[in-house]
């Protein structure tokens, strides 16, 4: 599929942003609706897509950490704030609230709901693999 974006959007690219818009608009509507898919018997992805009878949250709840947790918002940079310092976690976890627990004096494991992460060596200020190699 990525090969065929390519060729078909951007090699070569189009002379606006405009027009490489309409380009890639093209291409995913012929993909969805007009272009049959072997894995789906021959039919286009359209065509057999049902929507979910699953009713989803509009908003999901708030995750709920342990009392003696230390929670931190990461920031638009993917950052929590800790002792005065910025230290990076991960952009995909902007604005979502995290948890810290301390594990040892300068270790503390950094939790997203119910999975741990990695840990923070406050001594460093660095964020460690949770299991290295």
């Amino acid at each position: 599929m990525h090969r065929v974006l390519k060729e078909t959007t951007a090699s070569p690219p189009r002379s606006n942003m405009r027009a490489q818009q309409k380009a890639f608009d093209e291409f995913i509507y012929e993909y969805d609706y007009e272009r049959p898919h072997e894995a789906l018997g021959q039919e286009s992805p359209a065509r057999i897509y049902q929507k979910s009878k699953k009713p989803y949250p509009r908003r999901m709840p708030k995750i709920a950490y342990d009392y003696n947790a230390v929670i931190r918002k990461v920031n638009r940079n993917g950052e929590i704030k800790w002792k005065r310092r910025n230290i990076y976690i991960s952009k995909s976890l902007i604005s979502e609230y995290m948890a810290l627990k301390q594990k040892e004096e300068h270790l503390w494991e950094i939790w997203f709901s119910c999975y741990p992460i990695d840990i923070l060596n406050i001594s460093i200020g660095k964020v460690l693999p949770m299991c290295p190699d």
